[in-house]
């Protein structure tokens, strides 16, 4: 599979993953900003959260989306699934009673499900990152431009 196909379908992945999470907050918005302030750790910063966790994961999916900002969503999309990642295991480690802030059919997920889920999406947006690295370089136009003029003329 060629590069370029492989980053598009991870890209279409995460926009789907971020923009059924978000979507699904929106919907329920005062069920996830209870639950966000029942965590010890969000209780006094739980609308901050909740609006920013929302905000962030749109504004991914729309970088994701832009073929000349995809590297940027995948580096956000890495990013947003490590935070969650790490956050969802320090709570799993440190907490008895853990309430889900989750968005849609995630919610139904057991936690070492759900690390297991982020842990392979943050595998395709690092993927993702690995397949774009290269393709924000100067196009072949550009190089001639840059080169020297008299390699052109080398006998």
């Amino acid at each position: 599979m060629k590069k370029h196909v492989l980053a598009e379908v991870f890209s279409c992945l995460l926009i789907l993953l971020f923009v059924y999470t978000a979507s699904s907050k929106l919907l329920d918005f005062s069920t996830f900003t209870v639950q966000l302030s029942h965590h010890v750790l969000l209780e006094h910063v739980f609308l901050l959260v909740a609006i920013g966790v929302v905000t962030s994961e749109l504004l991914v999916s729309l970088l994701l989306l832009l073929p000349k900002t995809r590297r940027a969503g995948f580096w956000g999309s890495a990013i947003l699934l490590a935070g969650f990642t790490i956050y969802l295991t320090v709570m799993v480690l440190t907490q008895q009673h853990l309430p889900c802030a989750c968005g849609g059919v995630i919610r139904y997920m057991t936690w070492k499900q759900h690390i297991l889920f982020n842990l392979m999406f943050l595998a395709f947006a690092v993927t993702g990152i690995a397949l774009t690295i290269n393709r924000g370089s100067r196009k072949p136009a550009e190089q001639s431009r840059h080169q020297n003029p008299f390699t052109k003329f080398s006998v």
